[in-house]
């Protein structure tokens, strides 16, 4: 794909000439290339990655519909360093999830921001019912976004991943967080995005 300044002399060249070269943007970036026609095996792999990406964008539209849970993963994009939106980083942590594990759960807000503790709601990325994915949960916790050292070891309880911030943060105003599930099945599994949490 070709990066160009100023396409057949506007900034706003879009669409194919004879069937061969397509003009677009990507990512605001104004692009040219060869036009190919897209093909469409529908192989049971795509069928069920399908799947998942719808479960996903379900998931996204109809239960992260809380300010911080979209906030969160548009700072863990963020800190990523990667160009994408939170959306993107979202739906690739959720279509990952599913594929390990059809009965996931994940942080879709915060609620009792308190000075002693936070409870990160979960729920069951599948069906959208109440967190009760059982094993150990890692916190990932710090001062900044990109500097999350601390870890602490936390589980969902009636749909529930309570921290109790008593012991290292209670002198801090605004923390860092992010649960994550690791396990021999599992490898860093994302289950929110990074939380900035402000301790009253």
């Amino acid at each position: 794909m070709a990066k160009l300044t100023g396409p057949l002399f506007s900034l706003g060249a879009s669409g194919s000439i004879a069937k061969t070269i397509t003009f677009g943007k990507w990512k605001g970036i104004p692009t040219a290339r060869q036009r190919v026609d897209p093909s469409n095996p529908n192989t049971a792999d795509q069928q069920t990655q399908r799947g998942f990406m719808s479960l996903a964008v379900a998931f996204w539209r109809g239960f992260l519909t809380g300010t911080d849970g979209k906030s969160s993963w548009n700072t863990e994009a963020t800190a990523s360093g990667k160009a994408q939106s939170g959306f993107n980083s979202y739906t690739s942590a959720a279509t990952k999830i599913q594929a390990q594990d059809p009965n996931g759960s994940m942080a879709i807000g915060t609620t009792d921001d308190t000075a002693a503790t936070v409870t990160f709601d979960m729920l069951n990325l599948d069906d959208g019912t109440m967190g009760d994915e059982a094993g150990d949960f890692i916190l990932n916790v710090g001062t900044s976004a990109t500097q999350m050292l601390d870890s602490y070891t936390v589980a969902i309880v009636a749909g529930e991943c309570i921290f109790d911030t008593s012991a290292d943060y209670s002198a801090l105003d605004v923390v860092y967080a992010q649960i994550v599930k690791t396990s021999v099945a599992f490898t860093a599994a994302k289950r929110s995005g990074i939380y900035k949490l402000t301790l009253s």
